[in-house]
């Protein structure tokens, strides 16, 4: 009988009892705040990374809207400041490229010139620009883009983006901006290579 009382008695003070319940709870409830908090980084990381890409794309397409004759130098030195720009946020060897594009009798987009990080040419001259879609030009219409005897500068930043931390959430992917913009300061933009060659010859 003592001893059925005796275990009655335990039972009921271990239901009372709430010695390490607050260390239980925050036991279990730690590796769901821990997952939520590397999330918000993490994704907080990647939009980051994302908005310094098109502020980068911004900047190259509008250094190079704003020359009248561009050269091989002054285009690498545009694509180093450009670096500059995206390497805090831990962008490396991003795919950079400036394309100058006009339309022919057919209202198809044409290259006129391209350039990419490296100085070589992307795309072919005088072939037909397929990289952005007619939409994204938006070559008809009164309001169009590109009109005849005019050129537009298409610029293009591309690059795969790796989590700086765990990779809980977000696993590699590969992120791109592209920007456009008109010459400033004429209807085309001449660019001469390191052979003194130029796009309007």
């Amino acid at each position: 009988m003592t001893v059925n009382n005796n275990f009655k008695y335990c039972l009921k003070n271990f239901r009372k009892s709430q010695d390490g319940v607050a260390a239980v709870e925050f036991a279990m409830v730690l590796p769901l705040v821990g997952m939520l908090f590397f999330g918000i980084v993490e994704f907080s990381d990647a939009m980051a990374a994302n908005r310094k890409a098109e502020h980068a794309t911004t900047m190259l397409v509008d250094l190079v809207a704003q020359e009248e004759f561009l050269t091989h130098n002054e285009i690498d030195g545009i694509y180093t400041a450009v670096d500059h720009v995206l390497a805090p946020y831990g962008i490396e060897e991003p795919t950079m490229w400036v394309v100058s594009v006009t339309i022919d009798e057919d209202d198809k987009p044409i290259i006129d010139w391209s350039l990419d990080q490296d100085l070589n040419e992307p795309f072919a001259r005088g072939s037909e620009f397929t990289a952005l879609s007619e939409s994204e030009l938006d070559l008809s219409g009164a309001d169009a883009l590109i009109t005849e005897g005019a050129s537009l500068v298409v610029a293009q930043i591309e690059f795969g983006y790796t989590s700086s931390l765990t990779n809980v959430y977000v696993d590699s992917f590969t992120l791109s901006n592209h920007d456009t913009r008109w010459p400033r300061r004429g209807t085309q933009i001449v660019y001469c290579d390191a052979q003194d060659q130029c796009s309007n010859e």
